[in-house]
């Protein structure tokens, strides 16, 4: 199952890419979904380093903490201004614009199709 999250994290990148597309599928089950970017985040995922270490003190005031990372996805599942938004792409908590690929239809329907047939493949589920 982590390798699934990761890999639909990794497919869907930070400019909420299909997040509009897959919301308008999950319309019919009644369930909202919406894209977050947490920022740049400083945490110690990465084994500690001098090049690392280098790297979080030079950056240090640019990065967020795990804190602020949080509040992004905090905001969209839990304010009241959210409840029934789906499809949208939020930094920072407030709604943002995707990129231009984000937007892209085709690509969409691509990524909805290999998440979909992967979804399937891995946890054997019938329909989605």
């Amino acid at each position: 199952m982590k390798a699934t999250l990761r890999y639909l994290a990794g497919i869907a990148g930070p400019n909420g890419f299909g997040s509009n597309s897959t919301a308008e599928h999950a319309r019919n089950a009644r369930v909202t979904m919406n894209a977050v970017h947490p920022g740049i985040v400083k945490t110690r995922i990465i084994n500690k380093g001098l090049i690392t270490d280098s790297l979080f003190f030079i950056a240090s005031n640019l990065l967020k903490s795990t804190s602020q990372g949080a509040s992004t996805t905090c905001y969209v599942a839990l304010s009241p201004k959210t409840e029934g938004v789906s499809g949208k792409y939020f930094t920072d908590c407030n709604e943002s614009k995707c990129s231009r690929l984000a937007n892209d239809e085709l690509e969409a329907q691509k990524l909805w199709n290999n998440t979909h047939a992967l979804l399937q493949k891995r946890l054997h589920l019938a329909a989605i």
